[in-house]
C-alpha cells in the first residue's frame, strides 16, 4: 500500500503540471501531490482495511458461485446410504418404474482405515494427509463404472480371484507419493487386507455424486457384510414421491436430499462470510480514525491554501469542489488498490487453496470501490 501511495503521489504530479481542465481540479491534483504524507496515511489507513473486506467479498463470491450455481447443475437430487444387499435389487425396480426418475448410480460400500503403505505405517508415508485420517470408504465392482476412467494402468480382467489388486484415486495417489505397483494395506473391519495398486483413476469429488479413493476387485470384497449407496437423478416434480415410495417401503434406509444439504453450505459460508466482515470492518472502522486525525493535524494547511487561492480570485464554491475532487480521489484510488490487492489474494485462495474456478465478483469490487471514496470524503 505505502508503494502504490508513492507511485500515485508520482502520477499525480505529472498529471497535475499537464491537465488543463477546471481550476477547482488543477488545484486537488496539486494539493494531493504537494502533502506526500497525508495521501500516504489516507490510503495506508483505509486501504488496510478495503483490502481485507474485499479480500472476504472475492472468496465468498466465488465460493457461493461454486456451490449455489455450478453444483446443483451436477448434483443428484437424493444420496441414498444404508441399502442393504436384500433390499438392491427391489430398490431398482422401483426407480426404473418411476417415469420421473433421470437416472440412478450406485456402488457397494464398506469402511476402511489405511494402515499401511508399502509395508511401512501410512503416516510414515503420508505424514498427516486426509486419505489417511480415520476410515474411508471402499468399494468394489466388475467393471470400471461410467464415472471413473483410468489413468493408467489395467483393471482386473473379469471374474478375477486371485490376490488383492487396488484401484487407486489418481490425484490422491500422487499426493501420497505413491503409484502403480505399491502395495496398501486397509483395515476393514478389523481385518488387513493387503493389495497391490494396478490402475488409477480419475475420482471428481466436487460433483456431490459417488467417489471413492480406493477400490477393489470383487472378490476381496463381496463376502463381507456391507451395504449399498445409491445417487438418484430426478424431475422436480418426481422428487416428492420418489422419497414417499422409498422411505415408506424400507424404513432402514436414509435419503438425503442433496439440494437441502447445499442450502444449509451455503448460508454456513454466508454466516462465515459475515463473521469475518465485522473483523474487516472494525479495521476499516479504526483506518477511518486514523483519516479523522490526519484530517485534523492538515487543517491548518488547507486553510492556509484556502486563503492564498481566495487572494488570487478562488471563490467558496470553487475551493468546496477542490476539496471534493480530491478527497474522492483518494478515497476512490484507496477502493482500487485494495481490490488489486484482493483479487490476487481472493485469486490465490480459490483457485490454490480451494480448487475452485475463480473471476471476479464485481457488484463486490464497485463498493468496495464506492466505500474508500466516502469514507475518505466523509473524513476529509
Amino acid at each position: 500500500l505505502f508503494l502504490s501511495a508513492r507511485l500515485l503521489m508520482y502520477c499525480i504530479k505529472k498529471l497535475g503540471r499537464v491537465i488543463n481542465g477546471h481550476p477547482s481540479t488543477r488545484w486537488a491534483l496539486a494539493a494531493m501531490g504537494g502533502t506526500q504524507e497525508g495521501t500516504n496515511n489516507s490510503l495506508i489507513a483505509i486501504g488496510l482495511g478495503l483490502t481485507v473486506l474485499a479480500i472476504i467479498g472475492q472468496v465468498d463470491g466465488n465460493l457461493r458461485t461454486s456451490i449455489n450455481n455450478n453444483l446443483p447443475e451436477v448434483a443428484p437430487s437424493y444420496f441414498v446410504i444404508d441399502i442393504q444387499k436384500s433390499q438392491i435389487e427391489e430398490v431398482r425396480d422401483i426407480l426404473n418404474s418411476n417415469k420421473g426418475v433421470i437416472s440412478f448410480d450406485e456402488a457397494p460400500m464398506l469402511r476402511g482405515i489405511i494402515t499401511k503403505i508399502n509395508n511401512k505405517q501410512a503416516s510414515e508415508v503420508a505424514g498427516d494427509h486426509w486419505v489417511i485420517r480415520g476410515d474411508r470408504g471402499v468399494t468394489y465392482f466388475e467393471e470400471l463404472p461410467k464415472r471413473f476412467n483410468l489413468t493408467k494402468g489395467q483393471l482386473w480382467p473379469k471374474d478375477y480371484s486371485g490376490a488383492t489388486q487396488i484401484s487407486f484415486a489418481a490425484e490422491q495417489a500422487e499426493e501420497l507419493g505413491i503409484g502403480i505397483g505399491d502395495s496398501v494395506t486397509v483395515n476393514i473391519m478389523g481385518r488387513e487386507i493387503t493389495g497391490e495398486i494396478t490402475s488409477l483413476r480419475n475420482v471428481d469429488f466436487s460433483s456431490a455424486g459417488i467417489g471413492f479413493v480406493i477400490a477393489m476387485n470383487p472378490s476381496a470384497l463381496k463376502a463381507a457384510p456391507h451395504s449399498f449407496i445409491m445417487t438418484i437423478y430426478v424431475s422436480t416434480e418426481a422428487e416428492t414421491a420418489v422419497f414417499n415410495n422409498l422411505s415408506s417401503r424400507f424404513s432402514n434406509i436414509t435419503l438425503i436430499k442433496v439440494r437441502n444439504v447445499i442450502e444449509r453450505v451455503s448460508n454456513l459460508l454466508s454466516s462465515i462470510a459475515t463473521a469475518s466482515s465485522y473483523g474487516a470492518l472494525t479495521t476499516l472502522a479504526m483506518g477511518f480514525l486514523v483519516l479523522l486525525g490526519s484530517a485534523a493535524s492538515g487543517q491548518s494547511a488547507r486553510s492556509y491554501d484556502a486563503a492564498i487561492l481566495k487572494t488570487l480570485g478562488a471563490t467558496r464554491k470553487d475551493l468546496i469542489i477542490s476539496y471534493i475532487i480530491r478527497f474522492s480521489l483518494v478515497g476512490a484510488t484507496a477502493g482500487l488498490v485494495a481490490i488489486f490487492f484482493a483479487v490476487g489474494g481472493a485469486w490465490c485462495i480459490t483457485s490454490l487453496v480451494l480448487e475452485l474456478p475463480f473471476k471476479i465478483i464485481w457488484d463486490t469490487a464497485l463498493m468496495i470501490i464506492i466505500g474508500g471514496l466516502i469514507a475518505n470524503l466523509v473524513a476529509g
